[in-house]
């Protein structure tokens, strides 16, 4: 099959393991750290409460706040909790529990700023005569997206039982962080179980093994990395029941992924050739061209293809050492997808620029190996693969890891995006030898990017 196209490309970062492409963005998972400097856990009685900063929160950082009490009136759209104003805490989600009388629970947020309180403070509604019994979690969380760090929520509440189940939500995109959190008015047996695939991050249990209006709370936290956007599921906490009467509260919600756009990439096609997510470069490249340089979180990247194009050029770059990954080979059957399956040339690789010809010493006999591989540091953006079937599996040959990059500020692996992407969403991840997961899995739903240029092609 040959067809001569103008298509949009543009290339993706990979961070530590997070890959993106088309308009290039990054993606960086939600963390939910923990351990005393970035967790506390506090508890009491009366009309207010505190909680103590962990020390690790710095300015920019997601800041969760959880909060239980045992309530004990059914006074109906009353507010549990007040965090002082000062604080600047925003709800996220409340729930009471099914009689609207027995417990309550809410969860808050906040981004930190440069002068953080030594401790979170609020109060606590008082119900009826009864004096509260609450207890609050907050903890330091990294990887948000800054501008919208918080994502669909969901609330339920139980009664008379040993479980609670909370509705599913449905989460925008992949890397994204799934937070589940229940109180249950009373003291909860030996088994308490998190919701399946999620991490239990916090459970301090409750007191009194009958309902009374002066018992704490029973409180559970867990999370969960999603790989993929899509329906979470109903997520169930279940318990012990110490008690034939049991009330229970729970809610859940998400945190969005940070995302910072690489906003613009240079090449050599006619010497040098630049274009950004803002104007996309009107000249269409239509021949082999290296990638030079991309710009990420406002910092330029070489990847050391020609810096000497760079200077000359007056650009200011961050030198950068990039290469084609290793290929091993192609794994797998390409019989269900041959019509589909094809390699991308730009259009005068073939000599023609409005025929496609196959016969051409730089068309024929190419693999998809070559493709992929081929140019200066194998970083050749006229040349690529469309539509590769889920059951053939590229392997890659990584033999050493310099594990001092990992943290450092450079942008870790690079993958270009030269084709009409799809809505699918792709998932990536690494492995070992023996096909162990290591790490977790990313992905990245390529349709949802922005272009960064149009090029000349021909499908093969």
């Amino acid at each position: 099959m040959i067809r001569k196209l103008r298509n949009a490309f543009s290339c993706g970062i990979l961070l530590t393991a997070c890959l993106l492409s088309l308009s290039v963005e990054i993606f960086s998972q939600p963390v939910w750290n923990t351990g005393s400097s970035n967790q506390q856990n506090a508890s009491g009685t009366g009309t207010s409460y505190s909680i103590t900063r962990p020390t690790n929160i710095v300015a920019g950082d997601l800041v969760i706040l959880i909060l239980t009490q045992q309530r004990s009136s059914p006074t109906a759209n009353t507010s549990s909790f007040v965090p002082n104003a000062a604080n600047g805490f925003t709800l996220i989600a409340a729930s009471n529990d099914a009689n609207n009388d027995r417990t309550s629970i809410a969860a808050y947020f906040k981004i930190a700023g440069a002068s953080e309180p030594v401790s979170y403070t609020g109060t606590v509604t008082q119900f009826a005569s009864v004096t509260p019994s609450w207890k609050a979690s907050v903890t330091r969380v990294t990887g948000h997206n800054r501008s919208n760090p918080i994502g669909p929520n969901n609330v339920a509440n139980a009664f008379n039982t040993s479980n609670i189940s909370i509705p599913q939500i449905s989460i925008k995109s992949g890397n994204s962080l799934l937070v589940a959190s229940r109180s249950v008015r009373v003291q909860t047996g030996a088994l308490n179980t998190v919701p399946t695939g999620m991490t239990q991050n916090l459970f301090s249990n409750g007191t009194g093994t009958v309902d009374a209006s002066t018992n704490a709370p029973s409180f559970q936290v867990a999370t969960q990395l999603l790989a993929s956007g899509g329906n979470t599921g109903v997520k169930q906490f279940t318990w012990t029941a110490t008690s034939s009467e049991v009330y229970a509260a729970g809610l859940m919600f998400s945190i969005n992924p940070l995302i910072i756009p690489v906003t613009g990439i240079s090449t050599n096609f006619g010497g040098y050739w630049a274009t950004n997510i803002a104007t996309n470069n009107p000249i269409e490249p239509n021949n082999s061209h290296e990638l030079l340089s991309f710009t990420y979180n406002g910092t330029q990247f070489s990847t050391g293809v020609n810096d000497a194009t760079l200077t000359a050029n007056g650009v200011p770059f961050t030198p950068g050492n990039y290469r084609g990954v290793p290929f091993v080979g192609l794994p797998g059957s390409l019989s269900s997808n041959t019509s589909n399956t094809l390699l991308a040339m730009a259009s005068l690789k073939d000599g023609n620029p409005l025929q496609g010809v196959a016969t051409h010493p730089n068309i024929n006999g190419k693999t998809i190996r070559d493709v992929l591989t081929d140019g200066i540091r194998g970083l050749d953006l006229g040349t690529g693969v469309t539509n590769l079937p889920s059951s053939a599996v590229i392997s890659f040959s990584i033999s050493s890891i310099r594990e001092d990059a990992i943290a450092d500020d450079f942008p870790d692996l690079l993958v270009t995006q030269i084709a009409q992407p799809g809505g699918t969403t792709d998932i990536y991840g690494f492995y070992d030898a023996a096909g162990v997961l290591i790490g977790n899995l990313v992905s990245q739903v390529q349709s949802s990017l922005l272009q960064l240029g149009i090029y000349r092609l021909d499908l093969f």
